[in-house]
């Protein structure tokens, strides 16, 4: 297992003209916005008690090199309207030479797309025996997981 690791946690944006942008909604309730990342937050609950995590929200917060450059490693994920900018964190993290998990409803439904991603989560992170998996990750080897772990 690793004994301590950074872990920079990403919510990426939504698409301007998706339903799930809220942008209307926050101009009415002068909100930045509505929603917290509950899936990064709930595998941020599920990862070892000394990793450091820090999340940015891509939707309200800058991202900038000083934060992957911090990090031992990304996570991020999301739903279909956050797919652009989903691929552009990867991108990012591929120049940047940081490893990247992706997980989320978009990526389990559309693997294929986010082959340049170091590891996919596809399903639940819930259902995930987290300790086997983190071995992959010490290790830096691809590996896709499903409903459980499948390594």
């Amino acid at each position: 297992m690793i004994d301590t690791c950074k872990v920079l946690m990403v919510f990426p944006l939504f698409n301007a003209s998706s339903f799930w942008n809220y942008q209307e909604t926050c101009d009415l309730t002068n909100a930045r916005y509505p929603a917290a990342p509950l899936g990064l937050i709930t595998v941020a609950a599920l990862l070892p008690e000394n990793w450091e995590i820090r999340l940015v929200n891509r939707n309200t917060e800058h991202l900038d090199d000083a934060d992957f450059g911090w990090a031992d490693i990304v996570m991020t994920g999301g739903m279909l309207p956050q797919r652009n900018d989903a691929l552009h964190i990867i991108e990012m993290c591929r120049a940047l030479g940081k490893p990247v998990v992706i997980g989320g409803p978009d990526v389990t439904s559309s693997p294929h797309l986010y082959s340049a991603a170091n590891f996919q989560v596809l399903g639940e992170a819930e259902e995930i025996d987290v300790p086997p998996f983190l071995l992959p990750l010490k290790r830096r080897v691809p590996v896709f997981y499903g409903f459980g772990l499948m390594g």
